[in-house]
């Protein structure tokens, strides 16, 4: 594999629901690496599907920066709305490699989109986690959301107060603590009974 490939991730704002996602890149130039920048625009488009389709087809099959690839066309389909054609590419790239922890980390936003997910995105983000994921802030962050989807709010303020100490600028995690109040646990009085 020329150049190699090393691993990061992307935030991109958009108007999905569950805005990030990370990216894996690849440095050997082509069509890979056009693949991995069409998977970092803001708003990705369908041609950039094609790009990453085409780049799937040239690297080496079951290489690093064939997992690389195939996720990044998983995160341009998640962002296209193709949720479903999404989570198909990151099984794919699960199956070649289990321990690549961005397919895990994408593979969990894509399910948080479907009726019911959250459980099982929970599931993969801990997974991301467990396998190190490079940004490990979009993990917690994630997690915190499948979490308030589950009704855990203490596990989501915790996950929230995470990403956040992971990465302080990032305004994401910051905006969603604003809708919580933390209100102090207050013990059951107790009750005296005596004679007068």
């Amino acid at each position: 594999m020329a150049g190699g490939y090393r691993l990061a991730a992307l935030l991109v704002v958009a108007m999905a629901a569950f805005p990030v996602e990370g990216a894996v890149i690849v440095s050997n130039g082509g069509d890979a690496q056009r693949c991995y920048e069409a998977a970092s625009a803001t708003k990705p488009n369908r041609a950039g599907i094609r790009v990453c389709t085409r780049a799937i087809a040239r690297v080496q099959p079951g290489s690093r920066e064939h997992v690389a690839t195939i996720v990044n066309r998983g995160i341009i389909r998640m962002e296209t709305g193709a949720i479903g054609d999404a989570i198909a590419d990151f099984d794919q790239a699960i199956a070649l490699d289990p321990q690549e922890p961005e397919a895990w980390l994408n593979k969990g936003f894509a399910v948080l989109n479907l009726p019911d997910g959250a459980a099982s995105a929970k599931a993969m983000f801990d997974t991301a986690l467990d396998k190190q994921s490079r940004r490990p802030e979009l993990a917690y962050y994630g997690r915190a959301l499948a979490e308030e989807d589950l009704g855990n709010l203490r596990a989501a303020y915790l996950d929230y107060q995470r990403a956040i100490a992971i990465a302080p600028d990032w305004d994401a995690p910051q905006r969603e603590l604003t809708r919580f109040q933390v209100v102090p646990k207050v013990a059951p009085s107790k009750s005296v009974i005596g004679r007068g």
